[in-house]
């Protein structure tokens, strides 16, 4: 569930951080002084990163000692791909904010997506219990693999030697990758 939570704070946290410069104007006069909108973007990844890092230590600060979860595997891992998972989606959230044109069709799109990707990523029904159909949309999410990868770290030990791992922190990467191109290109070829 942390994955989740992280994930959907990031969200929160950046979907209407574009969309509020763009709607009073900030952007236009950030892009007629010379700055282009993918340093625009890096720079709001770059100071939300921080924030979202912060939110991450914290709910793993919380979930271990306050809830009493259990820890198997390498600590640090499980906070890299905590963290990865929220840069993830923090970039889905400059996704809505770049696809969106006001806070009101940001927030419906942000809320919209949470539950078919919470719903499907096997923490609340298991992939194996899935339709065939199902199970490749399942496969597709974000959240899919890097969920298997933090429940192996957590509960079964396993290290990043272990593909089910490595294919988690994997899986986010590319996720990331494709989040943020999107947004560029968003940026570069949404008028208006």
């Amino acid at each position: 569930m942390r994955n989740r939570i992280i994930f959907f704070l990031s969200v929160a946290l950046t979907s209407g951080a574009m969309l509020i410069e763009r709607n009073e104007g900030m952007l236009e006069r950030y892009l007629v002084s010379g700055i282009t909108g993918v340093e625009i973007l890096f720079s709001h990844v770059a100071t939300q990163f921080i924030i979202m890092v912060g939110q991450s230590l914290l709910v793993i600060l919380f979930a271990f000692t306050l809830f009493g979860l259990t820890l198997n595997g390498d600590v640090a891992l499980v906070i890299i791909l905590v963290i990865l998972n929220g840069l993830c989606g923090m970039c889905f959230g400059f996704v809505v904010s770049c696809a969106c044109d006001t806070e009101r069709t940001a927030t419906y799109m942000a809320l919209g997506s949470f539950l078919p990707i919470v719903m499907l990523c096997g923490i609340i029904w298991p992939i194996e219990g899935m339709s065939t159909g199902l199970k490749l949309v399942a496969v597709l999410l974000p959240l899919t693999y890097p969920t298997e990868s933090l429940r192996s770290m957590l509960q079964k030990g396993w290290g990043i030697a272990k593909l089910e791992v490595y294919f988690g922190f994997v899986t986010v990467l590319v996720w990331i990758a494709v989040f943020l191109t999107l947004s560029i290109l968003l940026l570069k070829f949404k008028k208006g």
